[in-house]
């Protein structure tokens, strides 16, 4: 005879009463196990689950609060291509639609009656849902050829990646949770902002890229993508995801092709590494003291996640509570030095801003870039990946100057080379790339 858990019937007991609670509602553990008289216990395990699924944020000193899942259409209308630049997501299978438009995000913390109801009131192929672990909701969704986000690490079967290429279904993937994801929505997508200055880096990584120390050199030449061509070294860890230090790219290349990576670990290739619960300004500190692209970011000695460079610009421009153009003021322009494709700015900066020269140099190259653009008339351009260096770090605000050389790449955009310098030392460059949206 077969039976069911009575620990899961519980647990499910609770979660329908947390779906059906009012948002904005504060939601006290023993005042729910008194309810619905189950142990407390029950309830705590109850809630961490609902708040992987988006239903309940947990605020420090403030307590456990229901969440407004539902994502009007009038709030959206992006595509999955600006969906993935700016939640630094991951592309599992649909690579051709991610040009498609999305007017409404279904977040699947409800029962398969509702998730249906959704998708049967909404255009599908216009439908995003993000939904967690759940294989039972992800087939559902992939039956209507609906996009979907997977969120909190998981991976799309073998049979849904086979199903969304041949049916033209985008499938996204990413290690952070539900919540995390539509906090970053809205900081750029609505009016909502992220209030936290603080906020760690483990909001902000993507998923991590490395090999194990026992692949072969043949693995990783299979692995490599353009993407790490600026790299100087490459993570690798062992079979527990601890790290075991970087490959040095130039000499993989050269090396046989079933020699172990093991092998070719090298101390020129040091990974700058970050704790999950690092500052993100910490992170901007670290990365431009180091010289470094991106950092591996780990929790307890396993590799998590990586920082890069892109998800440092993607926190300044939509978190925190002075957004980059706040900076343009610092920005005074020097036209005697300047023409249409070269600006030069000197920079006016307030002694209070000494506390920032962490992010500012970044901060006011990506300001300045944008205003070129925008003085050439180029408003529907974005930027789409970049390169820092930081030879030397701030120390007095004397005579810094600031200048952006902007460069036609054709029908692939623009190219801004911007550099933070005075007469006598350079402290910042990038290059820049914008792309048309």
């Amino acid at each position: 005879m077969f039976g069911v858990s009575t620990i899961s019937i519980k647990n499910d007991i609770v979660l329908s009463h947390i779906e059906a609670i009012e948002p904005g509602t504060k939601i006290s553990v023993r005042g729910l196990a008194s309810e619905l008289n189950v142990s407390e216990g029950t309830v705590y395990k109850a809630i961490k689950e609902a708040e992987q699924r988006g239903l309940v944020v947990t605020k420090p000193k403030s307590g456990t609060f229901r969440m407004e899942t539902a994502v009007s259409s009038d709030e959206c209308a992006v595509t999955l291509s600006e969906l993935v630049s700016a939640l630094g997501v991951n592309c599992a299978a649909g690579r051709k639609s991610l040009g498609c438009t999305i007017d409404n995000i279904v977040i699947c913390d409800s029962d398969e009656a509702q998730l249906v109801s959704r998708l049967e009131y909404n255009d599908p192929g216009r439908t995003l849902c993000i939904v967690g672990n759940r294989p039972d909701f992800q087939t559902l969704i992939m039956q209507y050829d609906a996009h979907m986000l997977i969120t909190g690490g998981s991976r799309p079967s073998d049979y849904l990646i086979v199903k969304a290429e041949k049916n033209g279904v985008c499938i996204l993937t990413t290690i952070q949770n539900t919540y995390t994801i539509m906090k970053l929505f809205d900081s750029q997508f609505s009016s909502a902002r992220l209030a936290s200055e603080d906020a760690p880096v483990s909001d902000w990584m993507q998923a991590p890229n490395y090999l194990y120390r026992n692949d072969y050199v043949a693995d990783w030449q299979r692995y490599y993508d353009e993407q790490f061509s600026g790299m100087k070294g490459f993570p690798v860890v062992d079979e527990e995801l601890h790290l075991c230090g970087g490959i040095d790219i130039p000499r993989t290349f050269a090396a046989g092709h079933t020699q172990k990576l093991s092998t070719l670990v090298s101390k020129d290739a040091k990974i700058l590494t970050l704790d999950a619960q690092s500052s993100v300004r910490e992170a901007a500190r670290k990365m431009m003291l180091s010289g470094s692209p991106f950092a591996a970011v780990v929790r307890d000695g396993k590799m998590e996640g990586v920082f890069y460079t892109s998800d440092l610009i993607r926190y300044f421009m939509y978190s925190g509570s002075e957004s980059v153009s706040d900076y343009a003021s610092f920005l005074v322009p020097a036209p005697e030095y300047s023409n249409e494709d070269r600006r030069v700015y000197e920079l006016h900066i307030p002694e209070a801003e000494l506390a920032n020269m962490d992010i500012l140099p970044t901060a006011l190259m990506l300001v300045a870039a944008d205003k070129h653009l925008a003085q050439q008339g180029y408003l529907d351009y974005s930027l789409s990946s970049s390169s820092f260096f930081y030879p030397e770090r701030i120390t007095q605000l004397g005579g810094l100057m600031l200048c952006t050389t902007l460069t036609s790449n054709g029908k692939a955009g623009f190219s801004v080379e911007t550099e933070v310098y005075t007469e006598n030392a350079t402290y910042a460059k990038a290059m820049l790339i914008f792309t048309e949206r």
